[in-house]
Formats: structure tokens, sequence, C-alpha cells
């Protein structure tokens, strides 16, 4: 097995569901650090990190999940556990390297606008999550989710709201474009010149 990038300890596998249901393993530093290895080829099964159950229990090291959603029970009594090491900042900060080819990884952050950084193997073999990353992206697109229901709201009223003004806009009478405002005026109260 390999090592963590981060910390050093040996990385043992944990079962994920992907999208389409199916199940992969992964590379989890559960004696140290908590990261996770997630692989190329778990991405293209349809592994979505941010959306894993599962991998958001092997970091948060919950101690109170169920034993069925796992094959190894050495998997929960490491998540009792909970990681051993604590990383520091600045050692989050640094450069590791990849697990497959011993190249330095590259960082990018997730999401595009999001504080969260990852780290990427430049061949494309796969990247590393850091400890409480994946909650920090159920977080983000949790704050997405809402503030799209949000504007779907905002968007809503304004329809109703443009809706009643272009009916009420159609219901009032129009001036001609050669009559005077007087005479117009006049005509929706009732009255003409020579009456008034």
């Amino acid at each position: 097995m390999p090592q963590c990038p981060r910390c050093g300890q040996i990385l043992r596998e944990v079962l994920a569901t992907t999208s389409p249901g199916t199940r992969t393993a992964v590379e989890a530093c559960l004696d140290g650090c908590a990261g996770i290895w997630v692989g190329r080829e778990d991405l293209l099964a349809g592994l979505q990190p941010a959306m894993s159950d599962e991998l958001l229990q092997v970091q948060e090291g919950a101690a109170a999940a169920c034993n069925t959603r796992w094959d190894f029970l050495e998997v929960e009594e490491a998540r009792r556990r909970g990681p051993k090491i604590v990383l520091k900042p600045e050692q989050l900060e640094q450069y590791i390297r990849c697990i497959r080819c011993g190249k330095q990884m590259n960082r990018y952050r997730w999401n595009m606008t999001s504080s969260i950084i990852l780290d990427e193997c430049p061949d494309g073999h796969g990247i590393w999550i850091d400890a409480g990353e994946i909650m920090q992206m159920r977080q983000v697109l949790q704050a997405d989710m809402a503030d799209s229901s949000k504007r779907g709201d905002v968007r809503a009223r304004l329809a109703g709201v443009e809706a009643a003004y272009d009916a009420g806009a159609r219901r009032a009478p129009r001036r001609p474009a050669d009559e005077s405002f007087l005479t117009w005026l006049l005509g929706v109260l009732g009255k003409d010149l020579n009456g008034w």
C-alpha cells in the first residue's frame, strides 16, 4: 500500500459509492491526517467526492456510523479513533507528491471561486483531498443551492410584478399621438373641452 503524501502513514482502502451506484476503492489516511486519495479511475467511474457520504464520514471520523456501510472492520475502528496526526496550516500549504508517479502535484482552486485548494497529479493520476475539505465542499454546494433557490424566488416575484404591470398597462387607456394631453385626460375622465 502507498504512503500518505502529507504525513507518511500507510494508506488503506475505503469503499465509496459512485453516482451510478457502483462501489470503488479509494485510499485514505486512517491512521494519520485523514486525507483521501481519489484516483482517476474513481473519478471516471462517477465518484463525486463532495457528494460522497462515505468519504465525508471518513474525514469526520464519525464514531456513530453504522458498520454495514463498510466492508473492513479496521476502517470503522480507525474512524472511531479519528486522525492521529493534526497538520498545521503551513503543512497543508506545502506541495505534495503523487502517490502513483511521485511527481510534484499541482494545486488548484476547487469550484473555481471557493477557498478549497486541492492537489492534483500533473499526469492525471488523481487528486488528494485533505482532512475537512469534503465538508467544506458540501458547505459551498449547499450555499450555492440556497443562493440559486433565493434567486429563483426573486425571479418568480419579479415575473409576477412584471406580469401585473403589463396587465395594468394594457388596461390603461393610451393617448393617441395626434391628441393633446389635456384632451386625452379629459376623455379618460369622461369630459370634453366643450363641456368643461
